[in-house]
């Protein structure tokens, strides 16, 4: 129920950020080589100790498209985390097509 609260106050206060025309601030970063567009979205305060929440979305206009759920556990996300999330990214525009 807490990481749910951490959730949403971070989704708030990324999209009040995209509404503005600011980019996501502390909440969210671009995920460095991601032909998606992935970025990571944090879920746990950094400086938090144990395993950080993240979750690997895209934004997709108005809407997030969260494609992969993660407990960091070391600085940098694991190179298959980002490739399924990829995946996950292409099959739901795919599908968008046939819907």
């Amino acid at each position: 129920p807490q990481d749910w609260v951490r959730f949403a106050v971070a989704a708030r206060g990324l999209i009040r950020a995209w509404e503005e025309g600011r980019p996501g601030g502390g909440y969210s970063q671009r995920i460095r080589g991601s032909i998606s567009g992935l970025f990571e979205l944090r879920i746990t305060r950094p400086g938090t100790r144990g395993p950080q929440l993240r979750l690997l979305c895209v934004r997709d206009g108005r809407r997030v498209l969260c494609a992969r759920g993660l407990a960091k556990r070391q600085a940098k996300i694991p190179r298959r985390d980002v490739e399924l999330a990829a995946r996950a990214v292409k099959a739901s525009r795919n599908n968008e097509g046939t819907a």
